[in-house]
């Protein structure tokens, strides 16, 4: 078993990284605890010993990718930037090459939000709204910078532009889009 090769900190990264993908390819739901036992080669004890179940696996996968995928989305954006408007174009042109490689399986983050959408106290639902509150933060920001002023029945422009483009940003996928490849 891999626990007897690798140092603490090694074996709960490396069952990290099994689930992560697990729950990329399989989906939120799809994925069992004995799904990770045996892709990680882990005993349940284990993995036990670094979470208390597939809930807190799922929410610490999410928590960790957060800020790195953040931070790829915003310099992917910003990378050749003139201003907030080309920001937010470049921001949808990346997506929508992420959107088009063959191994897309859709946004983590979005798929968690709408798998666990009926128990909004879920650590990993809660780590998904985070990363997609982060997002939405800084394409408010752009908009903000855009100077586009007014409001209408209490909703600033900018709070509508950057919802509405929030909507745009969610890719067309669904939980269950790897499951059938």
């Amino acid at each position: 078993m891999l626990e007897t090769h690798k140092s603490r900190a090694e074996v709960r990264d490396h069952i990290l990284m099994i689930a992560g993908s697990l729950f990329a390819t399989k989906g939120v739901n799809g994925v069992t605890l004995d799904d990770v036992l045996e892709q990680a080669d882990v005993s349940r004890t284990t993995l036990y010993r670094y979470f208390r179940g597939r809930e807190e696996l799922l929410a610490e996968h999410l928590r960790r990718l957060d800020i790195p995928s953040r931070n790829s989305l915003v310099e992917a954006a910003e990378r050749n930037a003139t201003g907030p408007r080309v920001a937010l174009l470049d921001l949808f042109d990346a997506l929508g090459r992420w959107f088009r490689k063959p191994n897309f399986c859709g946004c983590i983050f979005t798929n968690t939000s709408i798998a666990l959408s009926a128990s909004p106290r879920h650590p990993a639902h809660r780590a998904a709204i985070a990363h997609k509150d982060g997002v939405r933060a800084w394409i408010r920001a752009k908009v903000e910078e855009l100077g586009i002023a007014g409001t209408e029945e209490g909703v600033s422009a900018t709070e509508e532009l950057s919802d509405a483009l929030m909507l745009l940003e969610k890719e067309p996928s669904s939980p269950l889009l790897c499951e059938e490849t």
